[in-house]
């Protein structure tokens, strides 16, 4: 009679700010100390949740989350004690207000790891797209670059750190008047 082999299951649980599951927290990574050792293939499911299953009997494992582009790590722990690793994100609003502090639609946000903001488009659309003026998106705590456009302009803003709390980052725009006779234009290359 063959022996049965011993595992040790992981159970990875993906929850958005207010602790409901998160479909599609994609490319886990896990190891014994560091979460660099092997990948943990498929993304969490309606539930939330991604099992990882390892041959033998480990005694400390850890694992790395992604989601909308943004990392957490959890561990190591010994998953006989504990085998379930939560990953919370915060919900992160971007805002793009008028110089009068009225919200504004239409602003295009990108955003980038560290200090680099053109990596990806914000994942909650234009601003406009979740309430007046603002966008927002599930994010895990980190530093991060973003850059938020509108009307051919832009204004960057570098090296936020984003707490693990609900966050807003607010831009507001300028009025600019001119008074010219003639016809005006800005932007782009000189001579139009």
């Amino acid at each position: 009679m063959a022996q049965p082999s011993i595992k040790t299951i992981a159970m990875l649980r993906l929850l958005d700010h207010v602790g409901s599951p998160l479909i599609g927290g994609t490319r886990p990574e896990g190891g014994s100390t560091t979460p660099t050792q092997w990948h943990v293939s498929g993304s969490t499911n309606a539930a939330g949740l991604l099992l990882d299953c390892r041959d033998g009997l480990l005694s400390s494992l850890a694992y790395e989350m992604k989601f909308n582009n943004t990392v957490a790590i959890k561990g190591p722990q010994d998953p006989a004690i504990d085998s379930y690793f939560e990953f919370q994100t915060i919900l992160l609003t971007l805002r793009l207000e008028t110089c009068g502090a009225n919200p504004l639609d239409g602003g295009k946000a990108r955003y980038g790891m560290g200090s680099t903001y053109t990596s990806w488009w914000f994942p909650g659309g234009d601003t406009g797209s979740s309430a007046p003026g603002e966008t927002q998106a599930e994010f895990f705590p980190g530093t991060y670059s973003f850059e938020m456009q509108y009307q051919a302009t832009a204004q960057t803003m570098l090296n936020v750190v984003v707490p693990a709390a609900d966050t807003q980052l607010t831009w507001q725009t300028s009025t600019v008047k001119i008074h010219y006779g003639n016809t005006i234009s800005y932007g782009g290359p000189a001579g139009r």
